[in-house]
């Protein structure tokens, strides 16, 4: 399997460990323990530093920069707490946006597979 594969595959499957860490009771208060909220946050912004850079390298500059601009304008809307409803669409259209940047880096990542240039 190659690098830009297994790649892609640590990023689905560290977004899948974001969305079970952010677990919380009726209270709003958090049913993991922290070490995993922790982990889970430092491998996804070791990730998106990864995944941007690769991006970058094969010529998606675009997505290169959204992909850390809209995964970190999600991790600060967590620290908001929208009253009005109208910041409610638009935190739900913030993490809309920012999930569809995650897969869609995720699938150029495996499509650019074949792509790769040999480093000597």
């Amino acid at each position: 399997m190659s690098r830009r594969r297994i790649l892609a595959l640590i990023g689905i499957g560290l977004y899948v460990l974001q969305v079970l860490s952010s677990g919380t009771d009726a209270s709003a208060n958090s049913v993991v323990p922290v070490w995993l909220v922790m982990f889970s946050g430092t491998a996804s912004l070791v990730y998106l530093a990864v995944a941007a850079v690769v991006l970058w390298k094969i010529g998606h500059k675009a997505i290169a920069l959204a992909l850390p601009i809209t995964s970190l304008a999600t991790g600060m809307t967590i620290f908001m707490t929208p009253n009005p409803s109208n910041l409610n669409i638009a935190f739900s259209a913030i993490k809309a946006v920012s999930f569809v940047t995650y897969v869609y880096a995720a699938w150029l990542i495996l499509r650019s597979e074949g792509n790769q240039t040999v480093m000597h």
